[in-house]
């Protein structure tokens, strides 16, 4: 994927780029919380204080009595996820930190080794809207396309 094809899905209008993987299970989340340590710079926070990350996300959605924030730093671009749902595991990036191929490179490996990591696809879509599809990784095929290319 290059950069500038791709400034209309990046374009910087105040909202995030969510990053979807759908039709998930807790066990899903469990491959996910296993793979952080070798996805690069991450930080869990509970409450916002920073704390261990957790190795079992059930621990995490039956505890109702606090918010749960893991952030991956990929240098420049930020990238969260906030443990809402077991059946879906929803990432937000703000698109004013892809400014450049290699960023636009860092976000789209870092979540192609997720897809890998978990056997799953992901697509990438406006802020709160899954249906809406800018780029989609199929585990499948191993590759990335845009949604007229699907």
């Amino acid at each position: 994927m290059r950069y500038s094809d791709l400034s209309e899905e990046f374009e910087v209008d105040g909202s995030l780029r969510d990053i979807y993987v759908l039709n998930t299970s807790v066990s899903d989340w469990n491959r996910l919380l296993q793979l952080t340590p070798d996805l690069g710079g991450f930080a869990y926070f509970c409450d916002g204080e920073e704390a261990p990350l957790p190795t079992d996300a059930n621990l995490l959605f039956g505890d109702f009595n606090h918010s749960h924030l893991l952030r991956f730093s990929l240098g420049r671009p930020t990238i969260n996820t906030h443990f809402f749902v077991e059946d879906e595991i929803e990432f937000d990036l703000d698109p004013s930190e892809i400014t450049s191929q290699s960023d636009l490179d860092l976000v789209l490996d870092f979540f192609a080794r997720i897809g890998r990591g978990i056997g799953r696809d992901i697509r990438i879509t406006p802020e709160n809207a899954s249906d809406v599809v800018y780029l989609h990784y199929s585990a499948k095929q191993e590759t990335w396309q845009r949604p007229n290319r699907l």
